[in-house]
């Protein structure tokens, strides 16, 4: 009741929730990614989101990716402000020497190690990072580690097969340690606002290669800090994740 604000952080279902709220006390919604890009194809949410983001106050866009999105579905773009997610940089940064990570892993010297890291659920499209390896293994040198857990994680292990370069990490407690271990940092995922695990990556020092597409063209620079390929490309992927290990100091712009 004494309420100066209400910040409802996603559209649905908190953000809806927010506008059912008796009096008419200031309603800042946060889009951060699916809560808009899933109503621009299931048109059960779109209403719903719609009537969030035309009685919100101001909403607020991790990405001008989410904030065009946003508008599309009914936010006044006057209304519409960018403030992209941070992260902890004393926690995520580069490391001088991995050597000891690779040893507990069993990892050689010099083989590269391409990683990705989130909850195996079928927007993360891991599947097609997993087809994609394959290709990238006849001509390099390589590692894949899925670090992450979640109800797609069977389905995926019968799709890699008994690969002994394919690992599956699970649950992963600590990002830093992960992407401290990578070299090269693959994201397909269809629904990301500003990816958070992608930051981080490349924070850390690993070379990034995701969609051309949604909010990742706003932190990948196409061959200055990292690689883009486009959505549906299994060759591309394979060409700019075989790129991205040849060009691993591109970590360092990242």
């Amino acid at each position: 009741e004494s309420a100066s604000v209400v910040h409802a952080h996603l559209a649905i279902p908190m953000g809806f929730l927010a506008t059912l709220l008796p009096g008419r006390t200031p309603l800042v919604v946060t889009c951060h990614g699916s809560d808009c890009t899933l109503p621009c194809t299931d048109p059960i949410f779109r209403p719903f989101v719609r009537h969030t983001l035309t009685r919100a106050d101001r909403v607020v866009a991790v990405s001008d990716f989410v904030g065009r999105v946003a508008v599309q579905l009914g936010a006044p773009p006057e209304k519409v402000e960018t403030i992209p997610m941070g992260i902890d940089t004393s926690k995520f940064k580069p490391s001088r020497d991995a050597a000891p990570l690779r040893e507990k892993f069993g990892i050689p010297e010099g083989r590269a190690v391409i990683g990705t890291l989130g909850r195996l659920v079928p927007e993360k499209r891991v599947e097609d990072i997993i087809r994609v390896v394959p290709h990238v293994f006849r001509k390099a040198d390589a590692v894949f580690l899925i670090g992450g857990d979640g109800p797609r994680r069977a389905y995926l292990e019968e799709l890699a097969g008994r690969r002994e370069n394919i690992r599956f990490l699970g649950e992963v407690r600590d990002a830093a340690l992960f992407h401290r271990l990578c070299d090269v940092f693959v994201m397909a995922s269809v629904r990301e606002g500003l990816s958070m695990a992608l930051q981080e990556a490349m924070a850390t020092g690993c070379v990034p290669v995701a969609v051309n597409g949604f909010g990742y063209p706003e932190l990948v620079d196409e061959g200055v800090n990292g690689y883009l390929f486009e959505r549906g490309d299994d060759q591309g992927m394979a060409y700019k994740i075989l790129k991205a290990i040849d060009s691993r100091e591109l970590g360092e712009k990242a």
